[in-house]
């Protein structure tokens, strides 16, 4: 998978509102093999695990913060439910790259409650 694009925001940054206490958020695993993870991406789940969402994977979470799983996995914070964010803000993987791409993707993560803004 080619790198995925550090958009320069903070991990968090997506957030716009949330849950209450930590209804919105669980700990995850991001899968190892697909090198710098950058806060704020979309991700597919996979496994016993998570990965960035390919245009061909579906949508489910959103990885708060970053980090490096070329050479294992790393757990980290993801939002996974009832939760408003700024699509200014988020990830992509490299080949969701078109406007329609990205709307899909925005809608698979409404699915389980995930509003983009």
């Amino acid at each position: 998978m080619p790198p995925l694009t550090d958009n320069g925001n903070r991990p968090t940054a997506c957030i716009l509102s949330e849950s209450a206490g930590r209804r919105s958020r669980e700990n995850i695993t991001l899968l190892e093999g697909n090198g710098v993870i950058a806060p704020n991406t979309v991700l597919a789940a996979s496994g016993a695990g998570y990965i960035p969402a390919a245009a061909a994977g579906t949508a489910v979470a959103i990885a708060l913060y970053g980090g490096d799983t070329t050479d294992g996995d790393i757990h980290v914070a993801a939002l996974t439910r009832d939760a408003e964010v700024n699509g200014h803000t988020l990830v992509y993987a490299p080949d969701v790259d078109t406007p329609a791409e990205v709307t899909t993707k925005n809608t698979q993560l409404a699915a389980v409650g995930i509003i983009v803004r």
